[in-house]
């Protein structure tokens, strides 16, 4: 089953809570975990930013946008081994 999180966009995208709020039992090391996730979620932040931008100097260069426009934005985080898909939708404005 997929869920669908979206919300007003701020500078830190749109707002998620925890679905659980229990400590993980004693096997998992929550430290490390932690640092997991936000590296990961540093890598696709910095690689996404990178990839939008360069989308949308090629799309001024060639003339296809104007600048002004808003765009609707998808992504799925999926981690098949928690069973765990989630669709966040949000928009990149570029005004």
């Amino acid at each position: 089953m997929t869920r669908r999180v979206s919300g007003r966009r701020s500078c830190l995208g749109p707002t998620v809570r925890p679905v659980w709020t229990h400590p993980l039992e004693d096997s998992v090391n929550e430290e490390t975990l932690n640092l997991s996730i936000r590296k990961f979620l540093k890598m696709v932040g910095i690689g996404s930013q990178r990839e939008i931008e360069q989308a949308v100097a090629k799309a001024m260069a060639d003339g296809s946008i104007a600048g002004t426009e808003a765009f609707p934005a998808k992504v799925t985080l999926n981690i098949a081994g928690l069973q765990l898909n989630v669709v966040f939708d949000g928009e990149i404005r570029l005004q």
